[in-house]
């Protein structure tokens, strides 16, 4: 065997055994990751976190609570008093544009019933009172504009104004 020969034998040994040595230890380096991945895994699932179990103080929390229900409360007063006004405001304004006795009383009565489940016009003439309309009483209640109520000469209190309305 030639001096070449030899050393592109001895060449070929030497790359085997690097390519062998590299590949055993990149087979060690896996195991070795593998196994740390595996313990890091096992100790996170195992980690069970450790601290109070309320970070406020329980004074602390019911101020807040009251804090935020007061200013809860406060927010749906002004939305209540602003729906108030303008269903107010609506009110007067159908009044205001009404033509007639009868268009008045019906705006009046419309307008009351955002007040209220329950609204009633009776109209109070100089010898009584009589019913006029209602909505929100159901079918149950007999028909108010049949309702009328004489005046009592001798009924206690001061006596009614005379009766004032639109003419038609």
């Amino acid at each position: 065997m030639s001096l070449a020969e030899l050393l592109q034998q001895l060449d070929g040994e030497i790359a085997a055994r690097v390519a062998k040595a590299a590949a055993e230890t990149r087979q060690q380096l896996l195991e070795r990751l593998q196994r740390a991945h595996d313990e890091v895994t096992r100790a996170v699932n195992e980690a069970t976190p450790t601290g109070a179990a309320s970070f406020l103080p329980t004074e602390q929390l019911t101020q807040l609570t009251a804090s935020a229900q007061q200013a809860g409360h406060e927010e749906g007063q002004a939305q209540g008093r602003a729906e108030a006004l303008a269903a107010l405001r609506d009110g007067l304004q159908r009044i205001d544009r009404a033509t007639s006795q009868a268009e008045v009383l019906r705006a009046l009565l419309d307008a009351a019933r955002a007040f209220g489940s329950r609204a009633a016009v009776f109209l109070t003439p100089a010898d009584g009172i009589r019913g006029w309309g209602a909505s929100g009483f159901g079918g149950g209640l007999r028909s108010i504009d049949e309702l009328a109520f004489a005046a009592a000469a001798d009924a206690p209190g001061p006596s009614s104004p005379p009766a004032r309305g639109c003419s038609s």
